[in-house]
């Protein structure tokens, strides 16, 4: 049961303990009143009995007793009557005591779990505080090692960047001279490709002009 829980138990129970104490206090009252103007009612009267009456009555009699049996039934009858309302205000106030008594007990226990419920919570809160007290301070120590291997990176990455960059200019001066020396022979190859087809343009001129001036001389057909 949580909070909410017992709180509606709570609202729950004293609907209950309300809709149950209120019909017995009421038939209580009702009972007290009516005994109370009946207890009023018989005094008036016995103030007003006429004891002469009886007297003249129970002197006719034959053993000459008081003769008070009327006034004796009538006052036993409204003394059965106000006993019997004053035992229903007294059963309607013993049921009226003992569901007190079990909506004390029942808030009671209810009472008892909200405290434990409480407590519980009240742990829960400290270990979710120490938690998060925890959980930030691993955070800040994580974020500080990131700062840190952020910085070793950019360091590594600029030692690595520095060292490629010396060993491409170690290695553009060491081939320098060959890359340099094969210009030259490629050049060199050029030009000497260059004299060899001037040559062999010469050497065919040369040779087609024979073909010409010898068929000339043995008159064949020039092609």
């Amino acid at each position: 049961m949580d909070l909410y829980g017992s709180r509606a138990k709570l609202k729950a129970l004293e609907a209950e303990f309300r809709e149950s104490i209120h019909p017995k206090m009421g038939e209580m009252q009702a009972a007290m009143c009516h005994s109370y103007h009946r207890v009023q009612y018989v005094l008036t009267q016995l103030q007003h009995f006429d004891l002469s009456r009886s007297v003249e009555a129970s002197s006719k009699q034959k053993h000459h007793d008081l003769y008070l049996r009327p006034q004796i039934q009538w006052l036993s009858s409204h003394l059965d009557a106000i006993s019997e309302k004053l035992k229903i205000a007294n059963n309607a106030a013993t049921e009226a005591r003992n569901d007190t008594v079990d909506y004390v007990t029942r808030v009671t226990d209810v009472g008892e779990k909200i405290r434990h419920i409480q407590v519980d919570l009240e742990t829960t809160q400290s270990g979710l505080q120490e938690l998060a007290s925890k959980a930030h301070s691993h955070l800040c120590s994580v974020k500080k090692d990131m700062a840190d291997t952020e910085v070793k990176v950019k360091a590594t990455q600029g030692k690595i960047t520095e060292r490629n960059r010396r060993v491409v200019v170690k290695r553009f001066k060491m081939f320098s001279p060959l890359i340099r020396q094969a210009a030259t022979k490629v050049q060199a190859s050029g030009a000497r490709n260059k004299a060899e087809a001037k040559k062999f343009k010469a050497f065919q001129r040369f040779v087609s002009a024979l073909r010409l001036k010898t068929r000339k001389s043995l008159n064949l057909p020039i092609r």
